[in-house]
């Protein structure tokens, strides 16, 4: 158990009295300070065995995530189930029940 888990503890499930817990409190901040900041993992980092140039395209994917177009029916059937399709993924997000339906839609 390191340093700060155990003050943590102490102050979390022992009766203390208030200058302690205040001496506690500032331990903490002081262990906190001297620490190395938090290394943040982005994705480069998780992927580095990657090709560079492979690597970068990954990298601008992960920050500009494509979107993708709306699906274009190419006749009258293909239009009408998309529509409805559409109809039932908002009844679904609403949140009302569907007549007839016992459980939720799952999408």
């Amino acid at each position: 158990m390191g340093e700060l888990s155990f003050l943590i503890d102490l102050i979390l499930n022992e009766k203390l009295t208030k200058r302690l817990k205040d001496r506690i409190s500032e331990r903490i901040k002081e262990i906190e300070l001297s620490r190395p900041a938090a290394v943040n993992h982005n994705h480069s980092q998780i992927i580095s065995s990657q090709v560079p140039s492979t690597q970068r395209i990954l990298n601008e994917m992960a920050m500009n995530p494509v979107q993708p177009e709306p699906a274009q029916a190419t006749s009258v059937i293909a239009q009408q189930a998309l529509l409805n399709r559409q109809t039932a993924i908002s009844i679904a997000a609403s949140g009302k029940p569907e007549p007839g339906r016992t459980s939720p839609r799952k999408f």
